[in-house]
């Protein structure tokens, strides 16, 4: 049995919709897959930047270790030198308390506590700035890590 022609040409109008359909999808996609590749670009270049900012940061705690490095490196050597001063002066105040009266010893007494006293300040600021810069050592760490989890989250 033979089919109608009308019924080829309703055909090929169909399978040409089916056609302008998919050529149309295909447009659609490909301006899909385009904006992709930008976002994907996008994405590398700020993963590039945060890498940087990473070095960056890792350069800084690097310097901030050598200056806490230095700054523990100083305040052993001056406390040593504090202590040999200490005791240099304390052994002078003893031989000089042997042979002057009380109240020379008295008089020398108080200001050998007064320069211990004025020496374990110095020490005590030496330290508080030295926990300063550890302080801001241990800030700059967590900044560093939380840029390298960010880093890891791209």
């Amino acid at each position: 049995m033979a089919l109608p022609p009308h019924f080829a040409l309703m055909k090929i109008a169909e399978l040409h919709a089916l056609n302008m359909n998919m050529l149309r999808d295909n447009n659609q996609l490909s301006s899909q897959l385009a904006a992709l590749r930008g976002l994907v670009k996008q994405l590398q270049d700020e993963a590039a930047e945060a890498s940087e900012s990473v070095s960056k940061k890792d350069s800084e705690v690097t310097e901030l270790k050598a200056r806490v490095r230095a700054l523990e490196s100083e305040s052993l050597k001056e406390r040593a030198s504090h202590r040999k001063e200490l005791e240099e002066e304390r052994r002078r105040s003893h031989k000089h308390a042997r042979s002057v009266e009380d109240s020379a010893h008295t008089d020398l007494a108080r200001e050998t506590k007064v320069l211990r006293l004025e020496s374990e300040t110095k020490m005590r600021k030496k330290d508080e700035e030295m926990n300063r810069v550890k302080a801001a050592l241990r800030i700059a760490e967590k900044k560093v890590a939380e840029l390298e989890r960010e880093k890891a989250g791209f």
